[in-house]
This record gives structure tokens, C-alpha cells and sequence, in this order.
């Protein structure tokens, strides 16, 4: 806004005027009085806006016609799904509320552009502007202020730790570790360190955690880039595991170390041993069996020193890595190899010091997959200005930021779900479908646009109701 522009408002307010504000639409200026008031439908306080004129940089204000103001004060936002990610994001508005104070404002309006998809912080505001203001926000939006809103969230991890704390579930938790790459020299925890492709670049671990119980996300950690899986367990595990969880982790958290520190803690597990564990050399007769998702799974369990060791033996598996084995054998694979690898064929060896029945443990061990589909999702996110952070603190905002999307994102997908219709329909499909109902506003009242019918549908079977028939 220009110098002359803003005197003339300070002028008008000196005089008494109250209520002004201008508005600018390219290179004009649009003045309007805008006042606020009770909304019986919505139960909360609305803006209402009149047109008054144009100003002019030397006539001052030209007033506007009665027909202008109805064909210029009209405006056309995005509805359909701003009621969707509302509804996904209701849970988190008073932790955030009460963990950051006005700023959960920002922090919501950031959620919400960049859950629609990869959103720069420098278009943050143009995405949000299109977006229906549902809940009458004033976040500030400069790409200056959010890149201190992150540093600001990044160093306040105990309010970070209160919004957590108002999500985590109880029971099994399945850990994971992830990289995200930066090129920036003033990232402190952006160290050197091979990834799982093997290459030995700058980079950030992404620690998460994920309930088995509601399979939402309910916690993340960033750590050093050069940190082992299992040092990362050890530093996590003191702050963000509470006590009466069940860890699900994956092989790279397999040794001796990690057994007896999990102990140690009074932690319960599930472990699968690597492939070169001295317990894959064992012979053990698997005499009890279970079906999962169609295949043959024989079991067996027994004690070793303070743990369980659940031997699984998928009978598919089997077959295919057998084949495999003599395909091999035939090429020129050496024997001793082959005779080790028929003695592994199929078979998956876990550790815990759960008692349990053996296919209880197996399905808490396949639940690992549902983190993998997670951190596919959240890397999309943190993708956005991974390249341009450029201090630790802002990474760790960052991150908290990608984590609250990936929360909205995770209960869309659970919701279609729930109603059998993930197999037609991911989160951002749902997304983008409502983002086809618009709400045109002007001081005559608001008109919404046509519903479509798979919205229609949509709405039914899942009973969100977003768009009750009237």
C-alpha cells in the first residue's frame, strides 16, 4: 500500500471516521466500512463489508454506485474443502491454542495451504487467500513472519511436547527413522551419513512414531544426520516413549545393545533379528499354524535367555526364495551359500519379551508397513523449503509444521477407510473433489456452488455431513 494511501486512512480516522479499509485490486484502491456482527447460523462473530468508492491520488474518495458495489464486492473462495480440513484438523485447534497462544493462528492457516499440496512458504499467503477463512483467522502470513514463525516453534520443543502429548495414543507404537537432504552450511544437525540408497550426503533424520491402536502419527523428533538407528532409539526413547507402550521397530534396531538396553528399561518390544543372526542357524520345528491375508504362516515360540524368539515361516515365501535359491545354484552360486540360504528360506525370526500368541506378534510386526506408507506422505510435505532452511531451529519448525499436515492427511485416509473406500479415493483425491464447492460472498448474503454428485456421495457414506440437504 503507498504512503498517500495510508495518510489519507490516518487523516479520515483523525476526523472520526471509523471502520475504514481499503482494499486493492492491481493498481487501484477500493475503500469499504467494514464492521462486524452476530451470525445466529455459525454462533460467532462475522465481518460485513460496505463498498463506499474509489480513492483517487488526487480527487480523494469517489463514491461508487449502489450497482458497482454489488458486481465488485463479491468474492469467490474455495469452500468445500476448507470444511474438510477443518473437521481433520478440530482435534489439534485447542492444543495449539493452548500451546502457542494468538500464533496458533498462523500455524493453523500454514497447515491448511500446505495440506492441499507443496506450498513454498513464499506462496503460503496466494494459497490461503484462496482458501474460505472458516473460522474468521487473522494470521500473518509474510513469508518473512512464518520463516520466524519456525524458528520460533523450533525452539520451544516443550510446546511442541504439549500438543503431542494431547494425541498420543496408548499400546503399540511403531519407530522409524527417515532422511531429508539440505545443502545449508548453518544446519548444526545436518551432518554426513549414508542413507538407504548408500549415499553419503548432508542430511537430517526424521524420527517418527506412529499408534498401532488408532494408526495415527502421534509424535516426531529430528535428530543428526550421522546418528545409527539404534543411538537414535537410545535418545528418543528417554523423552518420547512412554511406559507402558510396545515398540515396533524394524532391523536396522537389531543387536545385542538394543535388546538389552529395551530390558533395561522395562520396555516392551518387537524385534526382528537380521538375517545374519546366530538364531537363523538354530533348527527349530514350526508345528503351529495361522492364515494371513490368505497365506500359510507355520509358527513356533520359545525362550531364549530374557526374550522370546517367534519363528515365522510363510509357506508362499517359501517357495518363491527356494525357487530363487536354485535359480542361482544353476548360475554358479556357491554351495555353502546356497545350503545357508534354504535354511533361512521364508522364515522370520522376531524378538520380544511380549507373551503372546505367535499370530498376534506377526500382525504387530506387519503393522510396520503402515509407517512406511506414512513417511512416503510426510517426505511430500517436507519437501517444501527443505532446500532454503537455513538454521537448525527452523528446521525443527519445519518438521512440526509437516507433522500436523501429515495428522490432517492421516485422518482423511482412515476416514475413506473406515468406509471401505480407500480402494476408489486417497486423502488429496477427497481434497481436491470438495475443493469444486465455492462460496461467493457479498453483502446480500452467501451463495455456495452446486454440490457435485460424487461430493454427494462422498458425503453420505462417509456421514461427515459437511453439506446436510435442507
Amino acid at each position: 500500500m503507498e504512503d498517500w494511501v495510508k495518510n489519507w486512512v490516518e487523516e479520515k480516522r483523525a476526523q472520526g471516521e471509523k471502520c475504514i479499509e481499503i482494499k486493492q485490486n492491481g493498481k487501484g484502491y477500493y475503500v469499504y466500512r467494514s464492521t462486524t456482527f452476530w451470525d445466529k447460523n455459525s454462533k460467532k462473530r462475522r465481518k460485513k463489508s460496505s463498498y463506499i468508492g474509489v480513492l483517487d491520488r488526487e480527487k480523494g474518495l469517489v463514491p461508487g454506485k449502489k450497482e458497482i458495489d454489488i458486481l465488485h464486492h463479491v468474492s469467490v473462495s474455495e469452500y468445500g474443502n476448507c470444511l474438510l480440513l477443518d473437521w481433520a484438523l478440530q482435534d489439534l485447534v485447542g492444543p495449539l491454542e493452548d500451546s502457542f497462544g494468538e500464533l496458533w493462528q498462523t500455524i493453523y492457516a500454514l497447515v491448511q495451504a500446505r495440506t492441499m499440496g507443496y506450498t513454498p512458504l513464499k506462496n503460503v499467503r496466494r494459497e490461503w487467500t484462496r482458501l474460505y477463512n472458516l473460522r474468521n483467522l487473522e494470521p500473518d502470513l509474510s513469508p518473512i513472519q512464518l520463516g520466524r514463525l519456525l524458528q520460533f516453534i523450533g525452539e520451544n520443543r516443550r510446546a511442541q511436547e504439549r500438543v503431542f502429548e494431547t494425541i498420543a495414543g496408548k499400546g503399540e507404537l511403531v519407530y522409524d527413522l527417515s532422511t531429508v537432504f539440505t545443502r545449508s552450511e548453518n544446519i548444526s544437525i545436518a551432518e554426513k551419513g549414508y542413507n538407504k540408497d548408500h549415499l553419503y550426503i548432508p542430511q537430517v533424520n526424521i524420527a517418527l512414531f506412529c499408534s498401532l491402536d488408532t494408526d495415527m502419527p502421534t509424535r516426531v523428533r529430528v535428530l543428526p544426520g550421522s546418528v545409527r538407528d539404534a543411538k537414535s532409539l537410545y535418545t528418543s526413547l528417554e523423552e518420547d516413549c512412554p511406559g507402558d507402550c510396545t515398540l515396533v521397530l524394524d532391523r536396522g534396531f537389531s543387536s545385542q545393545e538394543s535388546v538389552r538396553y529395551l530390558s533395561e528399561k522395562g520396555l516392551k518390544y518387537v524385534l526382528p533379528a537380521k538375517r545374519n543372526n546366530p538364531l537363523y542357524k538354530e533348527k527349530t520345528i514350526v508345528d503351529g499354524h495361522f492364515f494371513y491375508h490368505k497365506r500359510l504362516v507355520k509358527t513356533a515360540k520359545k525362550n531364549v535367555d530374557r526374550f522370546f524368539v517367534y519363528v515365522f515361516e510363510d509357506q508362499d515365501l517359501l517357495l518363491e526364495e527356494t525357487k530363487t535359491l536354485y535359480v542361482r545354484l544353476d548360475k554358479g552360486l556357491d554351495r555353502e551359500r546356497f545350503e545357508e540360504g534354504i535354511g533361512k528360506a521364508g522364515r522370520i525370526l522376531i524378538m520380544s519379551n511380549v507373551d503372546t500368541v505367535p499370530e498376534q506378534l506377526y500382525r504387530m510386526y506387519k503393522s510396520r508397513d503402515r509407517i512406511e506408507k506414512l513417511f512416503d506422505t510426510y517426505k511430500t510435505v517436507l519437501d517444501a523449503d527443505k532446500l532454503y532452511l537455513q538454521d537448525t531451529m527452523s528446521v525443527h519448525g519445519h518438521v512440526f509444521i509437516g507433522f500436523l499436515c501429515l495428522y490432517a492427511y492421516t485422518k482423511l485416509e482412515l476416514l475413506l477407510k473406515k468406509h471401505g473406500l480407500d480402494d476408489k479415493y486417497t486423502a488429496m483425491d477427497m481434497l481436491k473433489e470438495y475443493s469444486k464447492v465455492y462460496l461467493l460472498q457479498h453483502e446480500k448474503g452467501n451463495i455456495r456452488t452446486e454440490i457435485t454428485k460424487t461430493i454427494e456421495t462422498l458425503d453420505q457414506k462417509t456421514k461427515l455431513n459437511l453439506f446436510p440437504k435442507t
